[in-house]
């Protein structure tokens, strides 16, 4: 009878189907009739494994046609499946674009170690971390940590950080408008958005945490991961700064020359032409002096000019 039935269902299954004891079987597993299919899915579905555990359990030792479909129907239209599902599967990677610059973008992240709070500040450009022990958490110590970096490096264009109070307080929203950069909060539920931010926290922490255990420089240490390349060759200070950095490791002076530097020297030199233009046209040449020549030097408190013997040329001006 229940062959019957399955070969109105499914023709093509008839030559791989027995019957044992009035009882169809695929290979090794029993083909549910049609009226005991609601029963089944009952019984499969009780413990509310999820769909595809339930799918994994009913394959195992039974099978009838469109099984999984019917399975995938029950689960979700189950209201305590509903309820309690798992959270969804992650979304594909949207990483941040690129920026075309340094401070064009910066992360922003609290930490505690070693019993203190500190604060790191991470470009996304160059993967330079800036890093601070903070007096408090407050809105007003983290603006007052920032604006240092931001003269130092200039005013980022966005700024990201989490949720955290001092990052959403009315004081922090006045100094984004004040100092005109965009301010990004990551979710709460999705700290990845933040990722580069969190990054650095590790590896600054880690670096915190063995030089306290080892009795090290902190700084030195941070200076020299600032100083070591990243995978494509360039080092956090080489990107932002465009020069290499000099650490206690020994290193050709060659290297440490700045990328355009010929460019900055030829600048320089002008400007200082520049300067040297505007002060010879208030200025004339004076006589070189000799030991013994009666002089008179101006006192510059009093403006008087008082009556000296030159001894002996003792240095040279240079602009």
């Amino acid at each position: 009878m229940a062959r019957k039935q399955l070969s109105k269902e499914n023709t093509g299954l008839l030559d791989v189907l027995t019957v044992v004891d009035d009882i169809v079987f695929k290979a090794n597993k029993i083909v549910i009739p049609i009226t005991l299919r609601k029963e089944m899915l009952q019984k499969i579905h009780k413990v509310h494994l999820g769909e595809e555990k339930c799918k994994r359990q009913a394959r195992e030792v039974m099978y009838w046609p469109r099984m999984n479909q019917e399975i995938s129907q029950t689960t979700a239209s189950c209201e305590l499946c509903l309820t309690y599902r798992p959270k969804q599967q992650a979304e594909l990677l949207m990483p941040h674009p690129v920026p075309n610059r340094p401070y064009y973008k910066v992360g922003v992240d609290l930490f505690d170690c070693n019993g203190k709070s500190h604060i790191v500040v991470t470009g996304y450009y160059s993967n330079y971390p800036e890093v601070a022990t903070l007096p408090t958490t407050s809105s007003k110590a983290v603006i007052t940590y920032l604006k240092s970096v931001f003269a130092r490096h200039g005013v980022a264009s966005e700024l990201y950080s989490d949720n955290g109070p001092q990052f959403s307080s009315s004081e922090f929203r006045s100094f984004a408008n004040d100092w005109g950069f965009r301010h990004n909060i990551s979710s709460p539920n999705y700290p990845r958005s933040n990722g580069l931010a969190e990054s650095s926290v590790k590896i600054v922490k880690g670096l915190m945490k063995k030089a306290h255990d080892g009795k090290e420089d902190f700084l030195k240490n941070l200076m020299i991961y600032r100083s070591a390349p990243l995978q494509n060759g360039l080092s956090p200070a080489q990107i932002l700064m465009g020069r290499r950095i000099r650490t206690n490791l020994p290193i050709h002076e060659d290297l440490l020359t700045p990328r355009g530097a010929h460019k900055v020297k030829l600048m320089k030199k002008k400007q200082k032409d520049k300067q040297k233009q505007r002060h010879n046209k208030s200025a004339r040449h004076l006589p070189d002096l000799k030991p013994g020549d009666h002089v008179r030097l101006r006192d510059i408190t009093t403006g008087t000019w008082m009556q000296q013997v030159c001894a002996e040329r003792s240095c040279t001006t240079i602009l």
